[in-house]
């Protein structure tokens, strides 16, 4: 999958993506936005999961407008304000690869104002 980045006229960290991905798009821009922290406890949950004996664990992560629950075999994004929005699905190794690029961005971006 290819991912483009940007930063839009303030400043602000734009994903550049397929329409079936804007939902997750507009959570890393809005729930996530520059927190690498925040980032890469995510990506850390994704290992673990993937990685766990135990076929229900789950792990959630309540943003501004998003819920996200990882579980062993996906992750479900849900917009905790829009009711008629259903969840919306994507593979766990998909899910990494967005939130790896998009936290390799931030702290590039975080490296060159320094």
């Amino acid at each position: 999958m290819k991912i483009k980045l940007t930063r839009n006229q303030q400043g602000e960290l734009q994903i550049i993506q397929p329409p079936h991905l804007k939902p997750f798009a507009d959570f890393l821009e809005t729930d996530i936005n520059e927190n690498r922290e925040y980032c890469q406890e995510i990506i850390s949950s994704i290992d673990e999961i993937k990685h766990s004996t135990n076929p229900n664990q789950q792990e959630f992560f309540c943003g501004n407008i998003y819920e996200l629950e990882i579980n062993p075999k996906q992750a479900l994004l849900l917009n905790l304000y829009d009711e008629q929005a259903s969840p919306v699905k994507i593979e766990l190794n998909e899910l990494k690869e967005l939130l790896s690029v998009w936290q390799k961005q931030i702290s590039k971006h975080s490296t060159q104002e320094k």
